[in-house]
């Protein structure tokens, strides 16, 4: 049977965070397999720190 090719994860920095990382990383050794780590980040947040107006022309 053919292993996980690639394992993406998804994390929050809590403290669970550590735990799924370290599990994922096992994972893909056994596996032989590629780890994507992915982040989401809240867009109103984001949005406003990253604006034009924050920026000169």
């Amino acid at each position: 049977m053919k292993g996980f090719e690639n394992i993406v994860v998804g994390l929050d920095i809590s403290k669970h965070s550590t735990y799924v990382l370290q599990k994922a990383f096992t994972l893909a050794k056994e596996n032989s397999s590629k780890v994507t780590i992915v982040h989401a980040i809240d867009k109103g947040w984001f949005s406003e720190l990253f604006s034009a107006s924050n920026f000169e022309e």
